[in-house]
């Protein structure tokens, strides 16, 4: 089976008890019938955790089309109901988007670092004195950078070639795309900076007319959080 990718975002819907257990036994089956596929939402730096989704939804027997589009629009893809939903995104994202449903459990917990110049002597002590670039539309960024001197790349190869040529003196970012982005450009002056600024767990979110997929991909996504 061929595998796309696809998402969205909102508030979160729970489940309990007997009943609950039998209808998901239902939906499971009846659903993937109903909707052949979906069309979400994905950055390419969560790829990983899109995979998981992906692989969630192919238990189901329903294709996803992973598009792939800076942040800033996706969201705005997402509020005007052109996908189906985000395959990764923030708790708090749904609370600006009241047409996207949250998934329970969270797919996994985002881990968030500075990194600087191997030549600074900036630390986790000090750093919000410091100019830091992120990447333009994550809003987990805009929040932890309100009031401080922050800058906003469109990709994170920009944001890393920014922060190597010293026009900004932090970049915030994951543990993942990162580290494989400094490797792949081939950057040597860069490194993290430990303790992590913060962490966050991350959901899926649907739309709100697949709110019958909910309950079944929940059951999907249950199990160990992708690191």
């Amino acid at each position: 089976m061929k595998l796309f990718w696809i998402c969205r975002f909102n508030h979160c819907l729970r489940w309990q008890g007997f009943v609950a257990v039998a209808a998901a036994m239902v939906l499971s089956a009846g659903t993937a019938a109903q909707t052949a596929s979906l069309r979400l939402e994905c950055s390419d730096i969560f790829r990983v955790w899109n995979n998981k989704v992906v692989e969630a939804y192919a238990e189901l027997g329903i294709q996803v089309e992973c598009v792939e589009m800076p942040w800033a629009r996706g969201a705005q893809n997402l509020a005007s109901g052109l996908l189906d939903g985000t395959a990764i995104r923030a708790k708090d994202f749904g609370d600006h988007f009241p047409n996207l449903l949250r998934v329970e459990p969270p797919v996994t917990v985002f881990t968030i670092l500075l990194y600087k110049r191997k030549d600074s002597a900036i630390d986790h002590r000090n750093w919000r004195s410091h100019s830091i670039v992120s990447l333009r539309g994550s809003v987990l960024s805009d929040q932890l950078l309100v009031g401080l001197d922050s800058h906003r790349a469109a990709n994170l190869e920009a944001a890393l070639k920014q922060l190597s040529a010293g026009r900004v003196d932090l970049l915030l970012g994951d543990t993942l795309a990162v580290p494989e982005a400094i490797q792949a450009l081939g950057v040597t002056n860069v490194e993290a900076i430990f303790p992590p600024v913060a962490t966050y767990p991350m959901y899926h979110y649907l739309s709100a007319e697949h709110e019958d997929l909910v309950l079944p991909i929940s059951r999907q996504l249950t199990g160990p959080l992708v690191d």
